[in-house]
């Protein structure tokens, strides 16, 4: 009987539990709907007022850059959504590298300056105790900081203060240390009630018709998700009208040194940067790269598919290329088979070749995937320039010091014989490797179709992927 009554008991618990998750999912896609579709409102007007009042430049301007802070706060939430899918799929890896905690955290801060600025908040730092280097995945704890921050000026009234501080609690003789980094405001706290709620997935305390704050209640889950896979934990102190203090405490093993920073997107002169073939099957992006690429020094050839990046790689001397920017998802051939055709082609600079994948696919898989198809790196999109230049610019030089460490290891005599041994052995790997393919055909004015493949043929020699 008692039997019974406890499976009854925890039968009607897991129902009651269920219903709350699904009421707070229907809660989510409603506001998930308004919250993108307000800054997209945003997007289509003031991209339209910009167009209708191109005489007047100044005023184009600053509706143009109210554009860019709408779409990014599109991005915010599409990033924070694919975080939370990643977390909840038990997707998330870290990827770790010696880095001073203190420039981390100061990193993101940096990044929400502005709009600390534009609400008239002052802004305590406290960092002093985090200047250990430590292993840790500084782009994800930087996102866990930015989070809390931004919510932090969210819920700030202008004029009010928010506080950042790193402290360094525990160490141990295996060289582990646990550091407590802390944000703080003087905005509008929570209900206890909500506390206990605020880092479950889809929670937020008010929709942002009723409070003004625009936001899906996935911020705070992210964190927590962050802090999971690095070991940490969250508490939080808050009380109505009083303000609130979010504090992450994570165990981080010392490092000898931090990596070295990348270089900035204008580090190296913009002249002669070397010619890039850009791989994209969607025009207005194609022509978005390209020019981006092209203003940055860049000599850009463009092809829509996978099929025509391998032949014109195929079909250019060795060296044309300085490197490719691919896409993954193309018709005809994908970026992960053409970079895996693009090294495989019996030509000395085929190994050495910078590829890398540019894509709207971002998780952290869909890396993984084109690394293992031969790519040297994976951005995610939208493009941000600065990111993909300082990335080639990476890759450039990873070939050089790669070529400058081969270039000895063979004597003039035996390199043309070694060279030719392998260059047939890479034939026979590509006649394997390639797909069996047949052009599309696409009709012609006279005769039945005309075979099309390039969308800038070159015309030195056949491809030998179509």
């Amino acid at each position: 009987m008692k039997r019974a009554e406890e499976a009854g008991r925890r039968a009607g618990e897991a129902l009651q539990s269920e219903k709350r998750l699904n009421e707070a999912k229907n809660r989510f896609i409603f506001n998930l709907s308004h919250d993108i579709r307000t800054p997209m409102n945003a997007v289509i007007g003031y991209a339209g007022l910009a167009a209708r009042h191109l005489d007047d430049p100044k005023a184009a301007a600053g509706r143009l850059e109210r554009v860019t802070m709408a779409a990014r706060h599109m991005l915010a939430l599409i990033g924070g959504l694919l975080e939370l899918a990643e977390a909840d799929g038990g997707a998330m890896r870290l990827n770790v590298a010696p880095q001073v905690l203190s420039r981390v955290v100061e990193d993101a801060v940096d990044m929400g300056r502005s709009l600390i600025g534009e609400k008239g908040l002052a802004l305590d730092l406290d960092l002093e105790e985090g200047g250990d280097a430590v292993m840790i995945d500084a782009n994800r704890f930087m996102r866990a900081v930015g989070s809390l921050l931004a919510n932090a000026v969210k819920f700030t009234p202008r004029g009010g203060r928010i506080g950042v501080a790193v402290k360094r609690l525990a160490a141990s003789d295996a060289g582990w240390v646990r550091y407590a980094v802390s944000v703080e405001d003087s905005g509008c706290g929570m209900e206890p009630e909500f506390v206990k709620l605020a880092f479950g997935a889809f929670e937020r305390s008010e929709t942002s018709t009723r409070s003004g704050h625009a936001g899906t209640g996935i911020g705070l889950a992210v964190v927590k998700r962050i802090l999971d896979a690095m070991g940490g934990t969250m508490t939080v102190e808050s009380q109505p009208g009083e303000g609130s203090r979010f504090t992450m405490s994570i165990p981080l093993k010392l490092a000898d040194r931090p990596s070295a920073a990348p270089l900035a997107a204008d580090a190296c002169a913009p002249e002669g940067r070397g010619r890039v073939l850009v791989v994209e099957d969607i025009e207005i992006s194609r022509l978005l790269a390209q020019t981006l690429l092209e203003e940055a020094g860049y000599t850009v050839d463009a092809v829509a598919d996978g099929c025509d990046a391998v032949e014109a790689v195929a079909n250019s001397p060795e060296g044309w290329y300085s490197a490719v920017v691919m896409d993954i998802q193309m018709p005809v051939m994908n970026g992960c088979e053409a970079a895996r055709t693009i090294r495989a082609l019996p030509r000395g600079d085929a190994a050495s070749l910078p590829i890398v994948a540019l894509s709207a696919n971002a998780r952290d898989e869909d890396r993984a995937q084109s690394l293992e198809s031969g790519m040297n790196a994976h951005l995610a999109k939208p493009l941000d320039i600065a990111e993909l230049t300082a990335e080639l610019d990476r890759a450039q030089a990873a070939r050089s010091r790669r070529l400058d460490a081969s270039a000895p290891s063979l004597s003039a005599g035996r390199a043309p014989r070694q060279a030719a041994r392998q260059g047939k052995r890479l034939g026979k790997a590509l006649l394997q490797a390639l797909p069996k393919m047949e052009a599309p055909i696409l009709p012609g004015p006279a005769a039945g179709g005309i075979p099309q493949c390039s969308l800038y043929r070159l015309p030195s020699r056949r491809s030998p992927c179509c």
